[in-house]
């Protein structure tokens, strides 16, 4: 499941107050994810980290991050590449260019990124 497919559906369930819809759009999710994709799907609707803390902090995602032509980040690289910053396997000392390079391939909407538990820009 591709990450930016997971950003428009939360989007789209926190943009609607119809209970109905809210349910077909999480219904749909999920029907669409691969069972492998669902244990990281469900903390990210939570706005939550698979995780928990990886030791990266909001000053990282300060600037925003050019967007990749098309998206093609899955759930699982996302998960994959957090995985590896928060036990230590990614280099903390390579910068926040280093950390931010994993977000840009996952967006294709030419604006902000959505991030698991940051609110929204209003």
């Amino acid at each position: 499941m591709l990450l930016a497919g997971l950003a428009q559906v939360s989007a789209e369930v926190a943009a609607t107050s119809a209970r109905s819809r809210k349910i077909a759009l999480l219904a749909g999710l999920f029907r669409d994810a691969a069972p492998q994709d669902v244990p990281v799907v469900i903390p990210y609707l939570a706005g939550r980290l698979p995780q928990g803390r990886i030791g990266v902090g909001w000053s990282v995602l300060r600037e925003p991050v050019a967007a990749a032509e098309h998206a093609t980040l899955t759930v699982r690289d996302v998960d994959t590449a957090l995985t590896a910053l928060g036990t230590g396997l990614g280099s903390r000392r390579a910068g926040g260019a280093a950390r931010t390079r994993p977000c840009a391939a996952g967006r294709g909407d030419g604006g902000r990124a959505a991030v698991p538990g940051r609110p929204a820009d209003r």
